[in-house]
């Protein structure tokens, strides 16, 4: 999690399935014990129920967080969804699956460094746990 992460407001977040259905997530209340606006920390935990193999949006009113994690809590790994994250500036994202990296499948890996091609967005629901594309 951020070092701002109780401070930092992202909420309300917004998760849109591909049906077009819209859930906005206000994050829990405040975790402080004293009186008052300026001691106010929230947590960035966001709750949602979601429908196993279907694609969801997922926008963030504020600059996203700069280390996110997802969970589908109680589920094995037959259950999947694919997410898409809305970024408001370009910048380089890496993702971990079980603490292992795993690179975009549009990165170029004859390239030094991380180098995209062209290849058009092929990730799906068959597709390995982790699977990623850069746009």
């Amino acid at each position: 999690m951020d070092s701002d992460t109780e401070k930092r407001r992202i909420s309300p977040v917004a998760i849109m399935s591909n049906s077009g259905y819209i859930d906005l997530i206000n994050g829990p209340q405040d975790q402080s014990f004293c009186n008052g606006y300026s001691c106010k920390r929230r947590i960035s935990t966001f709750m949602a129920i979601i429908q196993s193999r279907q694609t969801y949006k997922i926008f963030f009113s504020s600059t996203p967080p700069r280390q996110t994690r997802f969970r589908i809590l109680n589920a094995d790994s037959s259950i999947k969804c694919v997410l898409a994250l809305q970024y408001d500036s370009l910048q380089h994202i890496d993702v971990y699956a079980n603490t292992m990296y795993i690179p975009p499948t549009n990165r170029d890996l004859s390239a030094p460094g991380l180098m995209l091609d062209d290849r058009p967005n092929g990730v799906t629901l068959s597709s390995p746990s982790g699977s990623n594309y850069f746009d």
